[in-house]
């Protein structure tokens, strides 16, 4: 597999209709928060890819603002700053959106 050739380091999977209790990706990603900025903004190198898969509605919006708050948090940047490096990890190919 990925993770036991190093390929990935950490993966989260979250379904919201396959079972009876929701589990939701922004939960995911707000629960790991500290983690998360860690792996995108910190010291590791290379640094981490985030890829979301799934519903452009509301999905897609919220993993948007899940990753804006921890920035924000855990950062401690401003919203405008938040921003700004949610798109230059667009631009720079590490935060891939798979949405339909």
């Amino acid at each position: 597999s990925f993770k036991e050739k190093s390929v990935i380091s950490h993966l989260e999977i979250a379904f919201s209709r396959d079972q009876a209790r929701k589990v939701y990706v922004q939960d995911k990603l707000k629960k790991n928060g500290k983690v998360i900025y860690d792996l995108l903004f910190g010291e590791c190198d290379p640094q981490a890819t985030l890829y979301v898969c799934g519903d452009a509605k509301a999905m897609a919006r919220d993993v948007n603002k899940a990753l804006h708050e921890i920035i924000q948090y855990y950062g401690s940047h401003s919203s405008g700053e938040a921003e700004l490096m949610i798109k230059n990890l667009q631009q720079g190919g590490r935060y891939l959106r798979d949405i339909w």
